[in-house]
């Protein structure tokens, strides 16, 4: 059900099976089931599908999951072992030449990445950003070192911005090299603001308490931008012990 509604783009389950159920907007419990003739078992077991705390009611006779995040997960699960090949087709677009993930899929990509590692590094190559879209905790080894790396540079090249409201996930970056991979950008005066700013956020996330040395430093320079040293204090105010 998760990818029925998922890759078709509808936004809930219609308990009304009919051929102009809401305006096509919903899916019908018939083509669930991939069946016109659809037997009292099988439709009973969707109902006690919809009725788990998964889902919600969307009005009358509709039903939807109750967090977009419950579907993506579960899409996600269900394409998994699918070929490179085809997960490209059914998630990314392009633009002339240029390759991208589908926005209503970045969620559900972003899910994918973190049980196939094809994907994973496919989404590095030509869209890290939508790894934000997840939690990134899961993922493990060098991978989040090349998330980082991936987004860094993108965001340098200013092909990314951080205005997804994608704060809630940066947590999930942390790696033991993280201090060190950050400070390399957060120093740099010769890189925008962007990107230092973005290199900023995830060590305040992180907590980095390695970096507070370096960090008192930066609001005492006369000539650095001043955005760069409210970022460098956001960091401290959450990792500073009180003593200090």
């Amino acid at each position: 059900m998760a990818a029925s509604l998922i890759f078709s783009r509808r936004s809930a389950v219609s308990l009304v099976d009919s051929d102009d159920t809401a305006f096509e907007v919903d899916l019908s419990i018939s083509t669930i089931l991939n069946s016109k003739a659809v037997d009292s078992e099988s439709r009973g077991a969707v109902l006690a599908s919809l009725n788990t705390a998964l889902f919600s009611s969307r009005g009358e006779d509709r039903i939807g999951f109750a967090h977009q995040t419950f579907a993506a997960c579960l899409a996600a699960l269900k394409v998994h072992s699918l070929p490179l090949i085809q997960l490209r087709k059914l998630f990314c677009g392009v633009d002339g030449k240029v390759e991208h993930v589908v926005p209503q899929l970045a969620e559900t990509a972003a899910w994918l990445a973190g049980t196939n590692d094809e994907v994973l590094e496919h989404l590095l190559t030509i869209d890290p950003g939508i790894l934000l879209r997840s939690n990134v905790a899961r993922i493990q080894g060098n991978r989040k070192e090349q998330i980082v790396r991936a987004i860094l540079e993108r965001s340098k090249q200013l092909e990314l911005f951080d205005d997804f409201g994608l704060r809630r996930f940066l947590s999930g970056l942390k790696h033991e090299r993280l201090a060190q991979q950050l400070w390399e950008y957060i120093q740099d005066d010769a890189l925008n603001v962007i990107v230092r700013w973005l290199a900023l956020e995830i060590a305040e996330e992180c907590r980095l308490i390695e970096l507070n040395d370096s960090l008192l430093a930066m609001p005492r320079r006369a000539n650095l931008d001043q955005q760069v040293k409210e970022g460098a204090v956001r960091v401290l105010v959450k990792t500073l012990p009180d003593e200090r």
